[in-house]
């Protein structure tokens, strides 16, 4: 998980914002949510394939 979250942080730029990502697992595919903790969304990626644990999962960066 925390290889997907740099490497897309490094695509979309985190200087000025506090970072927020938050990922839903439903039946083996994820969406990652990155936004600045006040619901502002600032990108979004879809992983068709995972096999990670936990339905909801929000790391603060």
């Amino acid at each position: 998980m925390m290889d997907a979250i740099a490497s897309h942080l490094c695509e979309i730029g985190t200087e000025d914002w506090f970072v927020l990502v938050r990922m839903s697992v439903e039946q083996g595919r994820a969406v990652m949510i990155y936004e600045d903790g006040n619901g502002n969304e600032h990108a979004r990626q879809e992983i068709p394939y995972t096999d990670f644990p936990l339905g909801l999962c929000m790391p603060h960066l």
